[in-house]
């Protein structure tokens, strides 16, 4: 977690603005090498950059930029990426592991969990919650008055990871085997996209 949002800084403004691939391929590189569920959720999380207002105009280039750093990022890391994709069929599962280890909680769960504030807090008081959710009233008004500037940027890359983030951990019961046109969804452990949604819900609050 120290490196991941670095990491997503890098590659937005490499992607962004099409230089400093080096210390973007990098960082997110060091992301996949300490953790490769992290590493793979800040290769996801780095789609919100597609919504961001820097990107109009140049989407496609964006797209190729992170494609770039992608590629680059999967050849410093192959060693350790290419054993666990050809012998992920050994993954153990043990039949005392619930369903939603691999598959998440679905759709209804996940947002009553956010709406009671246990996604954010836990437990606790829902300081994280409220506070997420007053950053996302601003990021939405910041995002409706101004399409351009760094707080309109920001606001639409923080609402576009906590979305994103969202929509992702509500895993294999909400999506099915729409779920399995992402690489890897075969092989994870679903429940840990929970990482995705407190990083957005963060940069929210």
């Amino acid at each position: 977690m120290v490196v991941f949002p670095v990491a997503l800084g890098s590659v937005s403004r490499a992607a962004l603005e099409g230089r400093r691939y080096a210390p973007a391929i990098a960082w997110l590189a060091v992301t996949w090498l300490s953790h490769l569920v992290l590493g793979y959720i800040a290769c996801l999380l780095s789609l919100a950059i597609l919504v961001r207002p820097e990107a109009d105009g140049q989407r496609w280039r964006v797209i190729l930029r992170l494609a770039g750093m992608f590629a680059g990022v999967a050849l410093v890391a192959a060693y350790l990426l290419a054993p666990t994709l050809l012998e992920s069929r050994w993954l153990a599962r043990s039949l005392w592991e619930p369903a939603e280890y691999w598959d998440s909680f679905g759709a209804w769960r996940v947002l009553v969990a956010l709406a009671s504030g246990g996604l954010l807090d836990g437990a606790r008081v829902p300081v994280l919650t409220l506070l997420a959710g007053a950053g996302a009233l601003l990021a939405a008004r910041a995002m409706w008055r101004s399409r351009d500037g760094d707080e309109a940027g920001f606001a639409t890359f923080a609402l576009g990871s906590f979305v994103l983030g969202l929509l992702l951990y509500f895993g294999r019961p909400t999506w099915g085997p729409l779920l399995g046109l992402l690489p890897f969804s075969g092989s994870l452990p679903w429940h840990r996209l929970i990482c995705a949604v407190q990083f957005g819900g963060v940069l929210l609050a």
